[in-house]
């Protein structure tokens, strides 16, 4: 039994020695349809793999997309809970309290700046980033490509893929 990559080459080096050779060409295309069974095969086989690895890449996103929203949903209780203890605590005037499993405090968290009116901030505060790096535009040259305009350095490509339906 031939895997895949060997039978494309023995159903090509077929074909080359059939068209070669004195033979009618329907002698030709009936030889080469018989042969060509286990290669024909094995092409299904291998497309009902991918077809079946597509099919388990849509199950997982789908899965990644709802574990994500069970991710975010818990986070928001989560900071709901915090948010809903410390008014509590503060309400209460208690800063700290001390337990067996854990501690619960309210702390200072570290300075952040708070912009009150960016206008009235002295220009030395300002950061200014570097340019960033000029891109090419594909979209556009694409585009220009397929009308016919001529572009230095750049030409039209056409490649293939297989596609299973």
């Amino acid at each position: 039994m031939s895997n895949l990559y060997n039978l494309s080459a023995e159903v090509a080096a077929l074909k080359e020695k059939l068209e070669a050779s004195d033979l009618d060409q329907q002698t030709i295309s009936d030889t080469l349809e018989a042969e060509s069974f286990d290669f024909e095969e094995k092409c299904r086989a291998v497309g009902y793999v991918v077809k079946e690895f597509e099919s388990k890449i849509m199950s997982l996103e789908e899965a990644y997309d709802e574990m994500w929203q069970r991710k975010v949903h818990f986070e928001n209780k989560r900071k709901s809970l915090l948010e809903y203890l410390q008014t509590c605590m503060t309400i209460a005037g208690v800063r700290k309290i001390d337990g067996v499993e854990f501690d619960i405090s309210i702390r200072k968290n570290p300075h952040a700046v708070k912009i009150i009116d960016s206008g009235l901030v002295p220009p030395s505060c300002w950061k200014i980033p570097e340019p960033a790096p000029a891109k090419l535009d594909k979209r556009s040259i694409l585009n220009d490509l397929k009308i016919g305009k001529q572009i230095p350095g750049c030409e039209l490509e056409q490649t293939e893929r297989v596609e299973i339906k």
